[in-house]
């Protein structure tokens, strides 16, 4: 599924996006966007919180 986040919540070392914790990055992409900004793109498994 590919969505977009602009929120996400990092506890520690961990980050979660929409209460569900990122466990491993399969693919990173790095890109100039307009003006200073970069869109980043991360590709990865994410797992309920709570299990």
């Amino acid at each position: 599924m590919d969505k977009q986040f602009n929120e996400f919540e990092i506890k520690g070392k961990k980050i979660f996006i929409d209460e569900k914790e990122v466990k491993a990055v399969k693919n990173f992409e790095m890109k100039k966007g307009k003006g200073n900004l970069i869109e980043v793109t991360l590709t990865f498994d994410a797992v309920p919180r709570y299990e």
